[in-house]
């Protein structure tokens, strides 16, 4: 799971540099599983046992997926835009970064930046270290053992491929942590779409969700595409509204090389 910008704490890659085969022309395109079908997939996993034992092995993935983003340096472009309470903008950013890992620190370098059209990217461009976040997501190494309780929710169709439904809800204390769902790939296991809100917004929040997904990435893996933050709040007649997409893409080895070029 995700390390997000700020606040947030910096989480993200882009579905990047993946070529398919062009089909044949006559190529029909595949038929979409229906409710029977979906119960199939999902009727394992209905069983407590082995429910726990898809948890166990979601968690395992997702942190394999995790460590894997440390593991390339990547490029993050952020689309930043705020509104007042009559919908109207008041503030839009955008900021390309570059980032990469030494061990579990994170270091940033802001490439370009334009605030409401004006460019104000660096001259010369610094590395900083971000703060940490304090976040708590499900199906993490940091999480500790019982943060969270899961239960299952059968098996839907997205963009035509079958996901595995979790559910979560943190158990108290609710602060840093989320509620939603984690939809995950009934094959390999791994997450494809973390959906969920803020358990226990900070002062003076309305409310704020997130949503993470995920794709393969230039790397060969299957990496963060893409995420986005939404929130509101304010305080007596003062509201406020944010969305926050990031995307990621260009992963390289620590030497700088793609993984194509490795090869």
């Amino acid at each position: 799971m995700p390390d997000i910008r700020a606040f947030v704490a910096g989480l993200v890659s882009l579905f990047a540099g993946v070529i398919a085969m062009a089909a044949p022309a006559n190529a029909q395109p595949p038929r979409a599983l229906g409710p029977a079908e979906l119960e199939a997939i999902a009727a394992p996993y209905r069983q407590p046992e082995v429910f726990q034992k898809l948890c166990e092995t979601v968690k395992a993935r997702s942190i394999e997926v995790g460590d894997r983003h440390k593991r390339y340096s990547h490029t993050e472009t952020t689309t930043s835009v705020e509104t007042d309470g009559k919908g109207q903008q008041t503030k839009k950013e955008e900021v390309v970064e570059r980032v990469r890992f030494g061990g579990q620190q994170e270091y940033r370098t802001v490439l370009r930046k334009f605030v409401n059209g004006v460019d104000q990217s660096p001259a010369t461009p610094r590395e900083v270290i971000p703060p940490r976040t304090t976040l708590i997501y499900p199906f993490t190494r940091e999480a500790p053992e019982g943060a969270y309780r899961y239960t299952f929710d059968g098996c839907q169709l997205v963009d035509g491929q079958p996901r595995l439904v979790i559910r979560f809800e943190p158990n108290a204390p609710a602060d840093e942590k989320f509620r939603g769902v984690l939809l995950v790939d009934p094959q390999t296991f791994e997450p494809m779409v973390f959906d969920a809100q803020w358990a226990k917004p900070a002062k003076f929040v309305n409310q704020m969700t997130m949503r993470l997904e995920w794709g393969p990435a230039n790397n060969g893996h299957t990496q963060t595409s893409r995420s986005l933050v939404t929130g509101s709040g304010g305080f007596a007649f003062v509201q406020r509204s944010f969305r926050i997409e990031t995307r990621v893409g260009d992963y390289r080895e620590p030497n700088g090389q793609t993984q194509a070029s490795v090869k």
